[in-house]
């Protein structure tokens, strides 16, 4: 009588069959496991992060932490203007002595 062990169960995370690739950052690895990506807590600047705490749940105005994005997140004062966020200028360091306040950057008249 022939016993054969038993193999373990495969725990895949991704599978993209052909498309699998060890090179890919986003992507799915040829061991079924998800390659490089934004929220691994890695910071893989070849692919444009620029930060990558695992969580990245950081929102505007914080001054550390990470966005969903991978990217730092602006905030009064880092020398770009979020007119999303009602920042009408940002000059950085000079906000308070330009013509943009260091409160949501208004423009002083």
């Amino acid at each position: 009588m022939i016993h054969f062990a038993a193999t373990p169960a495969r725990h895949d995370t991704c599978d993209n069959g052909a498309a699998n690739s060890d090179t890919v950052y986003g992507g799915c690895t040829t061991k079924c496991v998800f390659g490089l990506h934004c929220g691994d807590g890695h910071v893989d600047t070849d692919a444009g992060e620029e930060c990558d705490d695992g969580a990245n749940v950081a929102k505007y105005g914080q001054t550390s932490g990470c966005l969903p994005s991978c990217r730092l997140p602006h905030y009064c004062g880092d020398g770009h203007v979020d007119s999303q966020f009602g920042e009408e200028c940002d000059n950085g360091p000079e906000n308070g002595k330009s013509l943009c306040t260091t409160k949501r950057n208004a423009i002083v008249p």
